[in-house]
């Protein structure tokens, strides 16, 4: 009998990453009429995550990472979803092209309507812009994958703007370079009620997690630099969007399950209502009901129905 490496093609090759959990950016808070909703944290939200919590503490505002693989397209992946009721994927898209699940086939339909083709989801805000930022925290755990989901277009741009330097600096090459992820505050202006306001939001800024002078970067591209890399021939965890759900609704960044997201005709209604009643444009109304009712319809209601009967 012929000999063979005991040895299965397909299956005895794959390695990957172990998911050892989600790096959250929010938490659920309680309104005035005890609505639950979700609110931006200021740190880091991982006391979930025992093992994170032992070396960073409970509320860390920085995280010393580093990149898995080199790929940007496999370790931040970015496209356009939206949720159902339940919580499933029920749509997700790049801009141009989509997938949509049929309830009725139990099956993913190609879409060639998405953002840019007036999509009706992403139109009446049912879908949004996700990123999904896989991570190995080597402080904690160099064989384990961490990954940080947001919506956040400033945390967004920030990240693809420091990944692409990084890239060009180092020739592609980035997995394991040291990174450090803040957590920063920032100060919008939208204008509520006519007066313009100061609204408080956080947002991920990386920096170099090592010097970053010519001398020092120098050493690094001559392979001088010291660093421990992850292993290079591993795959991410399997994850595959069409069964995902939405385990994280605790940052306001992303999206709404469809079914509990505002009807948009009943929005804009409301938003005249309020146009009307407060003396305010649409646009400010639409910024009175995000910012200073942080999306809870019923106390927007209640403020619009205050001011139409005089009080």
């Amino acid at each position: 009998m012929e000999d063979f490496e005991p040895r299965v093609e397909g299956v005895s090759d794959v390695v990957r990453l172990i998911e050892a959990g989600k790096i959250r950016l929010g938490y659920k808070a309680k309104s005035k009429n005890g609505k639950e909703y979700p609110k931006a944290a200021d740190h880091f939200v991982v006391k979930h995550l025992p093992e994170v919590v032992a070396v960073y503490g409970e509320t860390p505002k920085s995280l010393d990472i580093c990149l898995p693989l080199n790929d940007l397209t496999k370790i931040y992946p970015q496209e356009l979803r939206a949720y159902g009721g339940n919580k499933a994927l029920k749509c997700h898209g790049n801009g141009v092209v989509a997938q949509r699940y049929n309830d009725t086939t139990e099956s993913w339909e190609r879409r060639e309507v998405c953002r840019d083709g007036g999509c009706d989801w992403y139109t009446s805000k049912k879908c949004s812009f996700v990123s999904q930022l896989w991570v190995v925290l080597p402080k904690v755990d160099m064989f384990k994958a961490y990954r940080i989901i947001s919506g956040s277009f400033n945390t967004t741009v920030n990240l693809n703007t420091f990944f692409k330097q990084l890239a060009e600096t180092f020739n592609g090459k980035i997995r394991g370079i040291p990174i450090t992820l803040k957590l920063v505050e920032i100060t919008n202006n939208p204008v509520v009620s006519g007066k313009r306001i100061a609204s408080q939001n956080y947002v991920i800024v990386p920096e170099a997690g090592f010097k970053a002078d010519y001398e020092s970067v120098s050493n690094i591209l001559s392979g001088d630099s010291g660093f421990v890399l992850p292993a290079s021939n591993l795959a991410l965890p399997a994850i595959d969007p069409s069964k995902e759900v939405l385990t994280d609704d605790s940052d306001p960044t992303l999206p709404v399950p469809t079914d509990s997201a505002p009807n948009k005709d009943e929005l804009e209604d409301l938003f005249k209502r309020a146009s009307m009643a407060m003396k305010i444009t649409v646009n400010e109304a639409r910024e009175n009901y995000i910012v200073g009712h942080e999306g809870d319809i019923d106390s927007f209601k209640a403020s619009i129905e205050k001011k139409e009967a005089g009080k």
